[in-house]
């Protein structure tokens, strides 16, 4: 059975051990310690990171009574010396014990119970019985949270079997059996739990929500708390800080003034769109002059938005049977457009593959109007003739 230290002091970065045994796999090799600070991953914990010796540490496992390290390389006889990720562990028992007090507060305060959680790299989730979870609540629940984390209380470890355990008021009937290890914030709350803790509640620092998401019917509502939330509440201020800079306006100005910037933005984009028509309707009715006096016409635009060349196209008038083919210089390469107009019967599709070949082009449609990509606008002069000579 390993000695398991990070049940006796969870702030001891540093340890010896002697290696009991060590065994290759295919990921490594499988060591046994007398001893050990590295938590093995469990109740929504990851597990530790770190070295031993110099080697880092791959995984860290629970086996029975036992905690099996993962390493590359079969470390040496003797005593090793064994150092954790105090920064990895730190963040970790922030999020652990941020996540045993809103468990609390949910429950002792609004009957919602805890169903499912995830100790994540960038935030912590809580899934809940409930679909849909009031914002004032929610609301409410950080409020309180936070109030915990002030008041500093004392986070103790119990050691019960199953016939003492129903002295301790826990939140939820333990999922384990026999030796039961009890989690006690203060005297508000109490539950069965395995996992790598802070010994006060100030240590969170702080406890911030951050999103909300419905899955199988529940409300999985994530929060940031210790380092993270402090980290994204430094970052996301420098955003705010940025953002006034660049408006001109204070911070509770940059909601209203982000919205008059969205309506800006709507009414020129219906204002550009309409100049584009405009400019569609114009070339259109150039083309149409010159059908006049042919029965193929060709035009190519540089820049133009996706849309132009069709409606363009639409824009055409005049019953004389006529060949259109427009293209529309992009930065990545050509679009083009064929139209066959007045009743003009053109086989496109028959001669699909030699017409676009000249623009290394793709796409098709059916009659009267076919369009698409390629990626050689050189060839867009033979694109045309190629277009001419089918008629």
């Amino acid at each position: 059975m390993t000695e398991k230290l990070y049940y006796q002091n969870q702030y001891q970065s540093e340890f010896k051990a002697a290696v009991l045994s060590s065994s290759k796999t295919d990921k490594g090799y499988e060591v046994l310690l007398d001893k050990t600070q590295f938590y093995p991953e469990g109740g929504g914990q990851p597990s530790d990171t770190g070295w031993i010796g110099e080697q880092p540490l791959l995984d860290v496992k629970k086996v029975g009574s036992d905690v099996v390290h993962l390493l590359q390389n079969r470390p040496a006889e003797g005593p090793v010396l064994c150092r954790l990720d105090w920064n990895h562990r730190f963040d970790y028992m922030q999020q652990h014990t941020a996540q045993h007090i809103l468990s609390a507060v949910l429950y002792r305060e609004f009957g919602i119970n805890t169903l499912a959680v995830h100790l994540g790299e960038d935030f912590l989730t809580i899934e809940v019985d409930r679909e849909e979870i009031d914002e004032g609540v929610l609301e409410k629940v950080d409020f309180l949270a936070q109030e915990l984390v002030c008041r500093n209380l004392p986070i103790e470890t119990f050691w019960t079997d199953d016939e003492k355990v129903a002295s301790f008021d826990l939140r939820r009937t333990p999922k384990v059996s026999g030796h039961i290890r009890i989690v006690r914030l203060g005297n508000y709350d109490a539950v069965a739990c395995g996992g790598v803790h802070c010994s006060k509640t100030g240590e969170v620092l702080l406890i911030r929500r951050c999103g909300v998401e419905r899955i199988r019917g529940h409300m999985r509502i994530q929060w940031k708390a210790g380092g993270r939330a402090f980290r994204d509440y430094g970052e996301k201020m420098e955003l705010v800080t940025r953002l006034c800079e660049l408006n001109s306006v204070k911070s509770d100005e940059l909601e209203e003034r982000s919205r008059q910037l969205i309506a800006e933005q709507q009414r020129l984009k219906v204002t550009i769109e309409s100049l584009r028509r405009e400019q569609a309707a114009a070339e259109a009715r150039n083309l149409s002059e010159q059908a006049a006096k042919a029965s193929f016409l060709s035009r190519t635009f540089v820049g133009q938005e996706k849309d132009f060349l069709r409606n363009v196209a639409d824009a055409l008038t005049g019953e004389k049977p006529l060949l259109v083919a427009l293209t529309n210089k992009t930065e990545n390469g050509v679009q083009w457009l064929v139209a066959a107009l007045g009743g003009l019967d053109f086989p496109f599709n028959e001669l699909r593959k030699e017409l676009l070949s000249a623009i290394d082009g793709k796409g098709g449609g059916k009659a009267p109007m076919w369009q698409g990509i390629g990626s050689n606008p050189e060839g867009i002069e033979a694109f045309y003739e190629r277009c001419r000579k089918a008629l």
